[in-house]
């Protein structure tokens, strides 16, 4: 019989004491010791604690069903998924369900002792998934799963940052991107030691009174980000925990939309003859380019890029600045006869087309792209070799390293690189590539985990399972050479499936049969 301790926390009323690591009741193996403990306790802390006897039920599976059948506890929204349908021995004890107690947990009995004494262990989606999943599901899949579940069950609210002040506060100490803080752009090589080349932070001119950026913040941080457009009730790509701020602003009647006619506050710094304007996210995910401002006199006003409007900027540089879209008619009556200059090189050239913006080098011409940059093919950006790693897919594709870490992996098994949704995760948690899966692997029909062909085992059944699961729960009939479930073993022969032992059985008296009647 176990034991615990309760803490009267108001006259006649108890609650048991917990472990600070696990949050669970602190158990004793008999009366003495709790009682020992309860006493010391009293008299450290001035509170009154008592054993009590750990109450244990035998049925308790009935127990825990029946408050399923009565509405007390609330199914996990992915019941009716085949990945948790088709491996119920992973979970069929657990009886999971949301957490009543705890917002954005999962509730679960974790073994048959926590069953009899109705004790829940809490745990977070992804790290319940990760324990019981980690062979079936993808991290991908188990962090998009785990997402969503705490956008619907935690206590989420959606912030909105106003002023320049608050604005730049929520990109310095938000979700990563190229806007965010120098620490972070010092890692990904953008600006001299992740600073920007502009006078304060760009992100500050968003604060002309059209724009917010909505936010939300967990244990304090955060989390998530995005511009919104109030006006129009529209939000562009947001940034960090998408699944929780995608159900906030749909609760809110926000819908995608870039912030087209939204104005920005302009500040023209002479000294580099352009704008100050942050990078101007086009479309809802990195690759689908930038939106561009054009100068109104007494602001900036957010528009699409088609390169036809004088005193246009592009919003597609990491530096700080905007890019005009005619370097030297930008602001003088006169054009400049020198024509435009590469940034690299230092030639001019009478047609501006002949130049291309490269991630944080200016514009170079054809000649110094081709033999000292590459394209990205992902987000469509020129970039130097000096400053970008680059990796060629096996479709001969280019991509950036950011690009390559966001939306591509290299297979495990013939060391190419492939884009993310033509990943498969194997069981021993490599990644391979779905064609070379399909001729050299295969899914266990008992787990559904993915292994390579070596350690496949065809079972008389039809079914395939694999070797790990086979030595534990399958046997080889030593008289027909076929494999079964341990269930067909014969029950009076050992490592003989029930034909071969039924027929064995036979023999002898068919033996005597003869001999009698001979």
């Amino acid at each position: 019989m176990t034991f615990h301790l309760v803490e009267m926390v108001s006259p006649g009323v108890f609650a048991p004491v917990l472990d600070e690591t696990t949050l669970l009741p602190i158990e004793f193996p008999n009366g003495r010791a709790a009682a020992n403990r309860a006493q010391i306790l009293s008299s450290t802390t001035g509170k009154k604690y008592q054993p009590r006897r750990i109450k244990t039920d035998t049925n308790w599976r009935a127990r825990e069903q029946a408050r399923f059948d009565d509405g007390s506890y609330e199914p996990l929204p992915w019941i009716n998924e085949r990945w948790w349908r088709d491996n119920v021995d992973f979970h069929r004890d657990h009886f999971a369900h949301v957490s009543t107690d705890q917002p954005g947990k999962i509730a679960f009995t974790e073994s048959e002792q926590r069953g009899a004494t109705d004790t829940q262990t809490r745990m977070k989606a992804g790290k319940y998934l990760t324990r019981f999943f980690a062979g079936i599901l993808t991290k991908e899949q188990i962090a998009k799963i785990a997402s969503e579940f705490a956008a619907r069950y935690e206590e989420n609210v959606l912030l909105f940052a106003e002023t320049a002040d608050e604005i730049e506060e929520v990109y310095r100490n938000g979700p990563h991107s190229c806007m965010s803080n120098e620490d972070y752009r010092r890692t990904q090589g953008w600006g001299r030691g992740g600073s920007f080349s502009s006078p304060f932070h760009p992100v500050r001119v968003y604060a002309a009174g059209d724009l917010k950026v909505a936010y939300i913040q967990h244990d304090g941080h955060v989390t998530g980000r995005t511009l919104v457009f109030p006006k129009n009730k529209t939000h562009s790509r947001v940034y960090g925990d998408y699944y929780r701020m995608r159900e906030l602003l749909a609760a809110q009647g926000y819908e995608f939309g870039d912030p087209i006619g939204a104005r920005l506050v302009r500040h023209f710094d002479e000294s580099m003859n352009t704008m100050v304007l942050p990078y101007l996210d086009k479309g809802t995910e990195s690759g689908m380019g930038s939106l561009a401002a054009v100068d109104r006199g007494s602001h900036l006003e957010i528009i699409y890029d088609d390169g036809s409007q004088p005193k246009m900027f592009r919003g597609c540089n990491l530096n700080g600045y905007g890019s005009p879209v005619e370097y030297s008619v930008a602001f003088d009556e006169e054009e400049d006869d020198d024509g435009y200059q590469c940034d690299r090189c230092g030639d001019w050239f009478d047609d501006d087309d002949d130049l291309r913006s490269v991630i944080n080098e200016g514009r170079w011409c054809e000649h110094c792209r081709d033999n000292y940059g590459f394209y990205c093919e992902g987000y469509g950006r020129w970039h130097s070799n000096d400053r970008e790693i680059s990796y060629t897919l096996s479709n001969g594709q280019v991509v950036s390293e950011r690009y390559f870490d966001s939306h591509c992996f290299t297979c495990d098994f013939d060391s190419e690189h492939y884009y993310n949704e033509d990943a498969v995760e194997m069981a021993n948690g490599e990644r391979w590539y779905i064609a070379n899966f399909r001729e050299n692997g295969f899914t266990c029909d008992m787990t559904g985990r993915r292994y390579p062909n070596e350690e496949r085992v065809d079972m008389a059944n039809g079914q395939v399972w694999s070797q790990k699961y086979f030595d534990r729960y399958g046997f080889a009939c030593t008289e027909c050479g076929e494999n079964f479930p341990l269930n067909h073993q014969h029950p009076n022969q050992d490592e003989t499936c029930r034909s071969c032992g039924a027929s064995a059985e036979l023999l002898p008296a068919t033996a005597e049969a003869s001999a009698e009647h001979t």
